[in-house]
């Protein structure tokens, strides 16, 4: 089953999200571009996992998330992986990423460890995916454009849990169900 670790977006922000979306995709790209129901920040992607890892993915994370107090994330800034001049993934930034969010994202980390995953091998840069580029041929006219939305703000939010999602590729997109809600004390 495919798994990832992620904090939920309120409606608010996923409308501005796709409002922003819209600005940018008259652009004649090949993208694929994420459906509201989809945006999600992810904490930590686990990947394939057996059946018999969830329930102790589960106990791990309700003891380890329990004790953690809501928080406000803001939405706000663009930018693209891997970099602007040969973009892969169109993405908004989530901040602070330190504090709070550090702490719940090192929760997610040490929770995939103790399943017997491998350490994440990249550094934790909180963001939403908006879209995935599927050629780079035009993407120059649309970086332009998402330069010109690099203070886009999308709004600020409270952070009252975490979910665990399983995900399931189809070929309109990726289909996520929560497993699991650990919500905050």
């Amino acid at each position: 089953m495919r798994t990832f670790i992620a904090i939920e977006l309120p409606e608010t922000v996923k409308v501005a999200l796709c409002e922003l979306s819209e600005r940018l995709r008259h652009v004649p790209v090949r993208a694929s571009w994420a459906k509201p129901e989809a945006m999600h920040l992810t904490l930590r992607f686990l990947g394939d996992l057996e059946s018999g890892k969830l329930a102790p993915l589960f106990e791990n994370l309700a003891a380890e998330y329990s004790g953690t107090r809501p928080f406000e994330l803001k939405v706000r800034s663009t930018g693209a992986f891997p970099n602007l001049r040969h973009p892969s993934v169109l993405w908004v930034g989530v901040e602070p990423p330190d504090g709070p969010l550090a702490t719940v994202q090192n929760v997610a980390e040490q929770a995939a460890r103790a399943i017997g995953l491998s350490a994440e091998k990249n550094r934790f840069h909180p963001h939403v995916t908006i879209a995935r580029i599927k050629d780079e041929a035009g993407s120059n006219r649309l970086v332009s454009l998402l330069l010109k939305e690099k203070e886009f703000e999308g709004g600020a939010f409270p952070v009252n849990g975490v979910s665990l999602f399983s995900s399931q590729l189809t070929p309109h997109g990726p289909i996520h169900q929560r497993l699991k809600e650990f919500p905050f004390q």
